[in-house]
């Protein structure tokens, strides 16, 4: 439950909030995320994974100025899911899926390298969803290449 709770903070309500003031600022269409374009798009990332960093529970997990990064990283991975697919329910999985194994390794002492491995893993494979999302709602299109390699030369 907390897991959805915050995703749908920081990575729903956040990102259109913040996406869509930027982007009447610069005087673009703020009414569709896929309108903004990339500045207010990143400035929504940017801001929100911040707010989500700045949560009491993971600032209290951090040693120095340098323990943000996985939670900004970490925030700014599923925001950008999130905006490429349209979809909710992908982050609040993979959310789930960290804060789980995290607690349970915590709790058990058990190893960092499968906090590692399980964390890459999750992350990998909804960066890649995304991707193949992407593709086929036509949201993002491969770059035509510039070598023609059907010409057959003699």
């Amino acid at each position: 439950m907390a897991a959805l709770g915050e995703e749908l903070v920081y990575r729903l309500a956040a990102l259109i909030v913040i996406g869509a003031l930027a982007a009447a600022v610069v005087g673009r269409d703020w009414r569709h995320p896929t309108r903004w374009g990339t500045g207010p798009g990143a400035v929504a990332l940017v801001v929100s994974a911040l707010a989500f960093s700045a949560l009491p529970g993971h600032v209290a997990q951090m040693a120095g100025v340098a323990g943000i990064m996985p939670f900004a990283s970490f925030a700014l991975v599923l925001g950008w899911v999130v905006l490429r697919t349209g979809a909710l329910w992908p982050a609040v999985a993979a959310h789930a899926i960290l804060n789980l194994v995290t607690i349970s390794v915590l709790a058990t002492d058990g190893s960092k390298v499968l906090l590692l491995g399980v964390s890459g893993m999750t992350l990998f494979g909804i960066v890649a969803a995304a991707e193949i999302a992407g593709r086929r709602s036509g949201q993002l299109r491969p770059v035509p290449s510039a070598i023609d390699l059907t010409a057959v030369s003699t």
